[in-house]
Formats: C-alpha cells, structure tokens, sequence
C-alpha cells in the first residue's frame, strides 16, 4: 500500500464494519477510498474518513502511478 492506491475494506470484514456501526448508532463508513497518508503506527488516512483507520483491514484495488 502507499500513498494515492484506491483501497477497499476486505470482503471479509464488510459486513462486520456495517453491524458494529449499526450497532454503535454511528454512520457506516465508506469501503472504498484513496489512501491520503500512512502513518508509523499501521494505519492509514482515506480520503473520505474522518479518522485513520487500521491498515490491514483494507486491500488495494488499484495501485497509484
């Protein structure tokens, strides 16, 4: 992964975020998003997300240039 790659969340993890947002009564996030900053700690800065969120939660599906 690195900065400018199109991510999604894993297929496997999809409808694990939508219950706890549920759950929670939060908005559910966006899968899908450009990662915008990667930070020392293993998490990554999408465009679309108000808050970092842990890598390997997410699969690259285009890689930047």
């Amino acid at each position: 992964m690195k900065v400018g790659d199109l991510v999604q969340v894993k297929p496997a993890h999809q409808r694990e975020f939508k219950a706890v947002a549920e759950n929670r009564g939060y908005p559910v996030m966006p899968i899908i998003g450009l990662i915008m900053s990667i930070e020392s700690n293993g998490h990554i800065q999408l465009d679309n997300r108000p808050m970092p969120a842990m890598a390997h939660y997410f699969e690259v599906i285009s890689e930047s240039r």
